[in-house]
């Protein structure tokens, strides 16, 4: 329902901020996916494999937020700079 309203609405100010809020949400609903493979219903091996592919989501989505951080503090300062 978040994904849906983020999508919808676009609440934030900023469109990129709204694009990265829907990664965020993108990411947390493929997690969330990925939850069912770790009960019984599957055997050790296969919720081994699927525990790297939810690590894998984890650290992307990470990765991509720290890029965005530097990336937005990476303007600011040029922009103080220039000023």
């Amino acid at each position: 329902m978040m994904l849906l309203y983020f999508a919808s609405i676009k609440p934030l100010k900023e469109p990129f901020l709204n694009r990265m809020e829907i990664f965020n949400e993108l990411s947390l609903l493929a997690c969330s996916y990925f939850m069912f493979a770790f009960t019984d219903f599957c055997s050790a091996n296969t919720r081994f494999l699927m525990g790297w592919v939810f690590v894998g989501i984890t650290v992307f989505n990470i990765l991509v937020n720290w890029l965005a951080l530097f990336y937005k503090a990476g303007r600011a300062l040029r922009l103080m700079i220039r000023k």
